[in-house]
């Protein structure tokens, strides 16, 4: 069995404290491939910005264009594994994320790390590193 699922939105952002701004359009594409293993795949094409937006690499769907897939494995208790590359245009560079998702009833507690460019190994916004943790209910 294979179900899909496309999404589509346009994103307005900003860096707090700076002049940086940038608009971008974005497009997801979820598939099923199993019931333990799920395909994603992310697109962002950056349309316009404004006054060094390309610096805040760590923010990498800001002013930038990018290509991203990746696998989630939907573990035996419920809790997700998360992993894939990431392709960013203007710095011809390849990243990727790892991610582990906790999951308890409704509530969900995510802990990733992300990069912009894999052959910096050191954690810096400008290599674009960065860490994200993230805490949200399900309905």
């Amino acid at each position: 069995m294979f179900l899909a699922e496309e999404r589509s939105s346009l994103l307005v952002g900003s860096v707090a404290g700076d002049d940086e701004s940038a608009v971008n359009w974005n497009f997801y594409w979820d598939s099923t491939s199993s019931s333990t293993l799920i395909t994603h795949t992310f697109v962002s094409v950056g349309l316009a910005k404004w006054k060094g937006a390309a610096n805040a690499s760590a923010i990498k769907a800001l002013g930038s264009s990018s290509f991203q897939t990746g696998y989630e494995a939907i573990l035996s208790n419920w809790d997700r594994f998360l992993i894939g590359p990431n392709y960013n245009f203007e710095k011809k560079a390849l990243g990727g994320y790892l991610s582990y998702v906790w999951i308890y009833d409704r509530l969900h507690l995510q802990l990733s790390l992300n990069t912009v460019d894999v052959t910096h190994l050191r954690a810096s916004e400008s290599d674009g590193y960065y860490g994200f943790f993230d805490i949200y209910w399900r309905f």
